[in-house]
């Protein structure tokens, strides 16, 4: 991911980098050497700040054109600005009340849909609402066939909302009848009863609880809970996709302004099933900080292909309850040149805002 930065980035050239990026994200100009050393909180000389400039470009947190002009940050350099940059509640305090205006008095998808276009106006970006259509599917049973020494076959039935079996065959690491009946009680167990978002959310608790020794579990049951989240969400990515997408016009503008390649992003946004994918593996990233908001600056490198998102940014935060992981993500895809001390604790907001409406994962 474009997060990384190279090991051992010293105090001077971090407080210049952000120093520069803050700069760059403010105005879209990036300060030269000269211009920093004048700052009343770096006390370097001109050659000094220079130097250390050229260190990062060489470490691929900066750029520039040619070697007189003004170094510019790259997507590395952004996503360290954004990993490290405070929040600013009072900024985004009044973003707050936008969003409050625009949702007032609606309740449900209208209520959503309000919130989510609010948020995309007020950052400059296009806004994404994706959600499984699957998620509230209950397990009504489980059935495990072996097929042979490695190879296993897991049949899930679905109930309400709309009856349908689900087939997996799937590398399992057990052989014999007894060892099919146990496994098949303890995904039972795990599944059955429970919506496919809920019994993928509790397979990772207990996989988690497992992993840092916090649980006595049957050997069935270690099993079981790492296989069930990966095959809840194979069934869920078989049911069909909710996405709502707003503002992709402010979102080719902002691109155009700050040189994007606004006709390849724009194409790749319209996909809408593989914006809801990029958001996901956003989302999958540690949040930042205490507002659950993961950020990326650029196109995830996971991905393959890598998505033409350069020169992107994008924020996402799942919506649902702890206990379920149900709802969605919410997400904003907008220039790389975001001011993230405000766009941060808005999407949190928005996806509180989101969460607390009744219904609002109803079609």
């Amino acid at each position: 991911m474009p997060r990384d930065v190279p090991p051992g980035l010293s105090p001077r050239q971090r407080t210049l980098l952000l120093a520069v990026c803050e700069q760059f994200v403010r105005t879209g100009d990036a300060p030269g050497s000269s211009a920093l050393a004048r700052r009343s909180d770096i006390p370097w000389s001109p050659a000094t700040v220079r130097a250390e400039l050229g260190r990062l470009v060489e470490a691929g947190l900066l750029w520039a054109p040619h070697a007189s002009a003004a170094r510019r940050p790259t997507d590395r350099g952004l996503q360290f600005y954004a990993d490290h940059v405070g929040a600013d509640p009072a900024a985004a305090e009044v973003c707050c009340r936008a969003i409050d205006a625009a949702a007032a008095g609606l309740t449900g998808p209208r209520r959503r849909r309000a919130v989510v276009d609010a948020l995309g106006a007020l950052l400059g970006g296009a806004s994404v609402w994706a959600e499984d259509v699957a998620a509230d599917a209950v397990v009504s049973s489980v059935h495990v066939l072996e097929l042979a020494s490695d190879l296993g076959r897991v049949i899930f039935e679905l109930g309400d909302p709309e009856p349908r079996s689900v087939v997996f065959e799937v590398p399992v690491p057990w052989r014999g009848r007894p060892w099919v009946d146990v496994f098949t009680a303890s995904l039972r167990w795990l599944c059955v009863g429970r919506t496919l978002a809920a019994a993928r959310a509790r397979g990772r608790e207990l996989a988690r609880r497992e992993a840092a020794g916090q649980g006595a579990f049957a050997p069935s049951v270690i099993a079981a809970a790492p296989l069930a989240p990966a095959l809840c969400g194979a069934a869920l990515s078989q049911g069909d996709l909710r996405v709502d997408l707003e503002g992709l016009g402010r979102l080719a503008r902002a691109l155009s302004r700050d040189g994007g390649d606004v006709e390849a992003v724009v194409g790749f946004v319209e996909a809408k099933a593989a914006v809801a994918e990029v958001l996901e593996r956003v989302a999958e990233r540690a949040p930042r900080s205490e507002h659950g908001v993961s950020v990326c600056v650029g196109p995830p490198d996971s991905l393959d292909p890598v998505p033409p998102l350069s020169h992107v940014s994008l924020l996402a935060r799942r919506v649902g309850t702890d206990a379920e992981d149900v709802g969605g993500v919410l997400g904003v895809l907008g220039p790389a040149r975001m001011d993230f001390s405000r766009a941060v604790p808005l999407v949190e907001y928005a996806a509180r805002q989101i969460a607390s409406s009744p219904g609002v994962t109803a079609a």
